[in-house]
C-alpha cells in the first residue's frame, strides 16, 4: 500500500471519527466524510465499502486500541494487581477516548452490527482481564473458582462506573467536583472489589 494510500485511508478514518462526534450519526453520510478528508467519494467505497464499513472499522480500531491498552496497563503488588491494573487502564482509555467508547458500548449508531472480525477483536477485551483473573488464581489469591464471574463482575462494575462518567448521570455537581467524586468512587470500588474477591490471610 502507498504512502498515499495509507493517509487517505487515515484521513477518512479520522473524518468519519470526528463527524460521528461533533455532529452525530445522522450526519455520517459518504458525501460529507469524503468532504471532511479531502477525498472522493469513491475513496471511501474503495477502502471501506462504503459508511457501514469504516463504521466497523472504527468499532475494530477502537477495541483494539483499548486491548492494548488493557494488556499493556501498570501492574502494582497487592492481590489482584493485574486485574485492578486493567480495571485503571480501562477507565484512562475510555475517558481519553468517548465517543469511541459510546460507539463500542452504549450503541449511539442505531441499527450498526459489527462484522464478525471485528467482533473476534472485541472479544480479546475481556480475554485480557479473565486472563488476568486467571493469574490471580493461578497465586493462590482468590476465594472464587469461578473465574468468569470474577472478571465480568469486574468488567461490570468498571463499565458501570464509566458509563455514568460519560453521560453525568449520577451526579449534578459541577466540574471539577464531579470528577473528584467519581475519582474517589472508582478508588473505593477496585479495592472493595479486591478485597471481596480475594482470600484473606488468617
Amino acid at each position: 500500500m502507498s504512502s498515499d494510500s495509507s493517509a487517505t485511508q487515515a484521513a477518512i478514518l479520522e473524518a468519519g471519527l470526528k463527524i460521528l462526534t461533533t455532529e452525530g450519526h445522522q450526519a455520517m453520510t459518504v458525501r460529507r466524510i469524503a468532504a471532511v478528508a479531502g477525498c472522493s467519494t469513491i475513496g471511501v467505497y474503495t477502502w471501506f465499502g462504503g459508511k457501514d464499513g469504516l463504521v466497523d472499522t472504527i468499532w475494530r480500531n477502537a477495541f483494539e486500541s483499548f486491548t492494548e491498552a488493557l494488556e499493556t496497563a501498570k501492574l502494582a503488588t497487592a492481590p489482584l494487581a493485574k486485574a485492578k491494573g486493567q480495571a485503571m487502564a480501562y477507565r484512562a482509555w475510555s475517558m481519553a477516548h468517548p465517543m469511541q467508547y459510546q460507539l463500542m458500548f452504549m450503541k449511539v449508531i442505531p441499527g450498526f452490527s459489527p462484522s464478525d472480525e471485528s467482533i473476534v477483536a472485541a472479544a480479546r477485551s475481556y480475554e485480557a482481564l479473565l486472563g488476568a483473573v486467571r493469574d490471580s488464581a493461578a497465586k493462590g489469591e482468590l476465594n472464587s473458582s469461578d473465574h468468569d464471574a470474577v472478571a465480568l463482575t469486574m468488567w461490570s462494575c468498571v463499565h458501570g462506573l464509566v458509563s455514568l462518567d460519560l453521560v453525568g448521570g449520577h451526579t449534578d455537581q459541577p466540574e471539577p467536583e464531579r470528577k473528584l467524586l467519581s475519582d474517589r468512587t472508582f478508588t473505593v470500588m477496585i479495592d472493595a472489589l479486591a478485597a471481596g474477591l480475594t482470600k484473606q490471610k488468617m
